[in-house]
């Protein structure tokens, strides 16, 4: 008896503070679809941490995104598009402290059309510090990461653009 009570609590223990589990989010599409947003804790240990100096400057070979060159708390898992009942990934390497809650999702991500069978997803990620931006473009067929970029390399790729 006394095991049982506490095989119980040892349960009710691991399942109340587990730490390791995805935080989910939904976002309703009007008519176009679902986005599942799913964050998980980031994990040093399951990654390659490259340093630089005193900044974390590469997570398993590649700049990322969330962090002002700090070890990352949380990652962006997946991002799903159920579009006409069809399933899309998006990208999501290199994303880190997206900082999206139930509270702030519609400010964060929205969805346009963008032409045809074709919308733009847009992402706006942050914990407080280190800043980015991300777009989609996404189709029943498929989808591709065509943006991501903190403000300062978003401004100088405008003024590459408009520079005449």
């Amino acid at each position: 008896m006394l095991n049982t009570i506490i095989y119980s609590l040892i349960l009710v223990f691991v399942i109340v503070f587990n730490t390791n589990a995805d935080e989910k989010y939904v976002k309703n599409i009007k008519n176009i679809g679902v986005l599942h947003i799913y964050v998980k804790p980031f994990d040093s240990k399951s990654h390659k941490i490259s340093s630089c100096g005193d900044y974390i400057c590469a997570i398993d070979g590649s700049p990322f995104f969330g962090t002002d060159g700090k070890l990352p708390t949380k990652a962006l898992s997946k991002l799903t598009f159920l579009l006409n009942n069809t399933s899309i990934n998006l990208n999501v390497s290199s994303m880190y402290e997206p900082g999206v809650t139930k509270d702030n999702l519609n400010d964060r991500i929205s969805v346009q059309h963008y032409w045809g069978d074709f919308y733009k997803v847009t992402g706006k990620f942050s914990d407080g510090s280190g800043s980015y931006v991300s777009q989609w473009l996404v189709s029943k067929h498929g989808a591709i990461r065509t943006n991501i970029s903190d403000l300062e390399l978003l401004s100088d790729f405008h003024s590459f653009v408009t520079k005449q």
